[in-house]
């Protein structure tokens, strides 16, 4: 055993030569209760106070204050400036629409016939102006058109889209009746409401409509009778009396008819004494 003590020690060794140096890591037990301890510490109040605002009762209590829901009205002096924004908002609206309707709708009036916008100047109210009254006649498309206008009732002589110049006139609309609608309402009744008659015809129409509604009736009644089960017929007599018919038939064929059921007679047999039997031949 010293022996072999003696030759390990005579072996390299690995390690390196000198002081061997250790690095400083915690130790897991102590990183453990600093984990602990920093979950159970509670953090300073004036850091908690910074990172939260408080909200008071009074505080709300001046935000609800502020707007008086019965007058309507702004109590913190703010009334002014929010009456002038909303005053700035309408007007713009207001200037906004009718900004699209001069540039998008038609420039007349529809009833009066007049300009919308009078101060501005259009291109074509300017080569209306220039052309004349010669180039403003009636055409044969304003002829054609109604006899009155269909918003006013009036005659177009009078209340048109056309320049006076250009309207035809109460001569020349003369013989122009409004065209009538051919509806139902429109036509002549066949029947009078007051006298409850025909126009025309009424005796024969009168008889015709009681014979359509008496065929109207029997088609009804026979889709629904048939056989009377109380008095054990049918409705129809025709078919009652066919039916009779047949049943007296069967009746008088009833008797041939059991007959041929019968089993038929059995056979006759020849037998021994008396005068039936049959002798033999050369006896005595």
């Amino acid at each position: 055993v010293t022996s072999l003590l003696d030759e390990s020690a005579e072996l390299p060794s690995r390690m390196p030569a000198g002081p061997m140096i250790q690095p400083d890591v915690p130790a897991w037990g102590a990183m453990l209760k600093e984990y602990e301890a920093g979950r159970k510490a509670q953090p300073p109040l004036e850091a908690y106070e910074q990172g939260r605002a408080r909200v008071t009762h009074a505080s709300k209590h001046a935000e609800q204050a502020r707007y008086n829901p019965l007058l309507q009205t702004f109590t913190d002096g703010s009334e002014a400036s929010v009456r002038e924004q909303e005053v700035t908002m309408v007007t713009r609206h207001l200037n906004r629409a009718r900004d699209r309707q001069t540039s998008l709708e038609s420039e007349f009036d529809l009833l009066t016939l007049r300009s919308k916008h009078p101060g501005l100047s259009s291109t074509s109210s300017t080569a209306t102006s220039t052309a004349g009254s010669d180039a403003l006649q009636p055409t044969s498309a304003a002829r054609r058109e109604l006899p009155y206008n269909i918003l006013s009732g009036v005659s177009v002589a009078h209340h048109s889209y056309l320049p006076p110049a250009a309207r035809p006139t109460d001569a020349e609309l003369v013989g122009e009746p409004k065209p009538k609608l051919q509806t139902a309402t429109s036509r002549p009744r066949e029947h009078d409401l007051l006298s409850g008659r025909y126009v025309r015809g009424h005796e024969e129409r009168t008889a015709a409509d009681k014979a359509r509604e008496r065929r109207r009736a029997a088609h009804s009644f026979w889709e629904t009778h048939d056989y009377d089960p109380l008095k054990c017929e049918f409705y129809n007599p025709h078919k009652e009396a066919r039916l009779r018919e047949r049943e007296a038939a069967a009746l008088a064929e009833q008797p041939h008819k059991s007959y041929r059921r019968l089993a038929p007679p059995p056979p006759k047999k020849g037998g021994g004494g008396g005068g039936g039997g049959t002798r033999r031949a050369g006896g005595a």
